[in-house]
């Protein structure tokens, strides 16, 4: 990888030689002849391609013998990032081994957008042999013939792309558990809340402040400019559905598969405020972050929690269940439904239990 590049200068030599290839074999008008070298084209990306993509992704990867991912997260402690300290940890690794010319000049994430651009290459390039050949071979059976070695470099790309999305998982995961300590703090979050204690104590926006303040510093600084725009969007995601995961355990744990005897949170009117206000932060922090995708669907369950511990009576339901929904999608089960508005303190079980849903 020369400079700044975001990918190995090898993905796009090699899709230039394949296209020109492709192109060339298409110049024959030989139906015969663009099947067998879309064969081999294929053959070059399933077996060479994904091979180099697969062997880069795990010479860079040094998530497994990474120890001390969850104690850089102090407060207090200058931002670190994960993944710059795993390239440095990765330079000196690669700097010591004699055989500099197998070795990958770059880190991690370079190895990322390697499999990301690769699936997105072999795509375009499945679609403009498709679009030559229906030009160029009006009888079905050649499209026929045609179709299912273009197939296989649809299957290829997926392959690519599975690459990478395992590499983002392990990422993400290491991500997770530097926050977990940080998240934790979610526990001495109240939301059942006196006058009082409203005007002068705010513990759910001081933690919301501190958890996105850890996400920033520790997890997404300086990240951005090294990855592709659809890497970035899929490592912002999946730390989003893991801030709502957690935070949904916390506050609805019988939805998330929890024991009978884990409550979760307690709310009245106030705290059902402030938890409105802590869902709709952190939504919009992840989504700001996106580039061209979205994460409002991620919080789409603990938007609805919200909903329904801000409402003033149980009945209140009614207003927006079933043909009242309107355009909204419930996330929820009726059994979810009545437990999350189990959850206000001031709430009769018995109306909770005598609602038709």
């Amino acid at each position: 990888a020369g400079g700044a590049s975001k990918t190995s200068t090898a993905i796009d030599d090699v899709f230039f030689v394949l296209q020109k290839t492709a192109r060339r074999a298409v110049s024959y008008a030989s139906v015969d002849t663009l099947c067998a070298i879309v064969n081999h084209i294929n053959l070059c990306l399933s077996s060479d391609l994904l091979d180099f993509v697969n062997r880069r992704l795990r010479e860079t990867d040094k998530f497994a013998g990474y120890q001390s991912a969850t104690d850089v997260l102090r407060l207090g402690s200058a931002p670190v990032s994960l993944l710059s300290d795993l390239a440095s940890k990765a330079g000196a690794d690669y700097g010591a081994q004699d055989d500099k010319a197998t070795s990958p000049d770059y880190d991690f994430s370079v190895a990322l957008n390697n499999s990301q651009v690769s699936s997105e290459y072999a795509i375009r390039l499945r679609s403009e042999i498709e679009r030559s050949a229906a030009e160029l071979f009006a009888n079905p059976r050649d499209r026929t013939r045609i179709g299912p070695v273009l197939a296989q470099i649809s299957e290829t790309s997926r392959a690519l792309a599975t690459a990478g999305e395992d590499g983002l998982d392990k990422l993400a995961n290491a991500f997770a558990d530097m926050l977990r300590r940080c998240m934790d703090g979610f526990g001495r979050v109240l939301y059942n809340v006196d006058e009082a204690t409203y005007d002068t104590e705010d513990t759910s926006e001081e933690f919301v402040r501190l958890f996105l303040s850890e996400v920033e510093a520790h997890c997404l600084a300086g990240l951005e400019e090294k990855l592709t725009e659809a890497n970035w969007d899929a490592i912002v995601r999946r730390l989003a559905e893991w801030t709502a995961q957690r935070i949904e355990n916390a506050i609805l744990p019988l939805a998330a598969g929890a024991t009978a005897t884990d409550k979760g949170k307690s709310f009245n009117a106030l705290g059902a405020l402030r938890l409105d206000r802590d869902v709709r932060n952190l939504s919009a922090f992840f989504s700001e972050k996106c580039r061209k995708g979205t994460v409002r669907d991620v919080f789409a369950r603990l938007s609805q929690i919200s909903m329904l511990v801000n409402m003033e009576q149980p009945h209140d339901v009614y207003d927006i269940w079933g043909a009242n929904a309107g355009g909204m999608t419930w996330r929820l089960t009726p059994i979810e439904v009545r437990r999350a508005l189990g959850l206000r303190a001031d709430f009769k079980s018995s109306a909770i239990k005598a609602l038709k849903l």
